[in-house]
């Protein structure tokens, strides 16, 4: 939060990518509050007060890691 006051209700949705075979992901790394589900990063981290932050580590669990057509361009 770089706000003058505390973030109430901090929500993140993201959508994991699903290029190449990318269709199956993990959690390495979770502050709390965070979950996977159809390819979607939720994590729900309450209030933040201004100068915190939260880090979350998401990679795939794919035998052999991701596949050349998941990495466009190279």
């Amino acid at each position: 939060s770089t706000g003058p006051g505390t973030a109430n209700n901090v929500v993140v949705n993201d959508p994991l990518p699903i290029l190449g075979n990318l269709n199956s992901w993990i959690i390495t790394a979770n502050p709390g509050g965070c979950a996977i589900a159809n390819n979607v990063l939720s994590c729900q981290f309450g209030s933040l007060a201004s100068g915190a932050s939260r880090t979350v580590t998401v990679s795939t669990n794919v035998a052999g890691g991701a596949d050349a057509s998941a990495c466009p361009g190279g």
